[in-house]
């Protein structure tokens, strides 16, 4: 993540704005943040927009047809893996009601994909 863009997603958040009714992205837009992050509102390193970008390439077939591909090249980012799952903290802002909302999204993420979530209590930034 470079520097401009965590000043700009801090100052979102330090801001206090309320959002009612807006999706992210939307939020993203209207703080003009969403074309630095990749499909509107996921923030990637330059290694990764890199991956991304190739494995696109790879993925599109002859006929225009995109053929099924893995996530992520585990050979050439085995660092990535999340073995104890994707870690998640809520601000001390957060509604119960939303918390709540996010932990029954996450089990059926769970359930219907290969990713694991983690709830990380201690909001201790992990970066990958």
């Amino acid at each position: 993540m470079t520097p401009i863009l965590l000043a700009i997603l801090l100052s979102v958040l330090v801001n206090g704005e309320t959002h009612s009714g807006l999706s992210v992205i939307e939020v993203n837009k209207k703080h003009n943040v969403h074309h630095l992050l990749y499909q509107g509102d996921i923030v990637v390193s330059r290694e990764h927009a890199e991956q991304i970008a190739s494995g696109r390439k790879i993925a599109d077939g002859v006929d225009g047809r995109r053929s099924k591909r893995q996530a992520m090249n585990w050979n050439a980012w085995p660092s990535v893996l999340w073995v104890e799952g994707v870690s998640y903290y809520f601000d001390s802002s957060i509604p119960e009601q939303t918390k709540n909302a996010f932990r029954d999204a996450a089990k059926q993420w769970e359930s219907h994909t290969c990713i694991n979530f983690t709830e990380n209590s201690s909001g201790e930034v992990y970066h990958i």
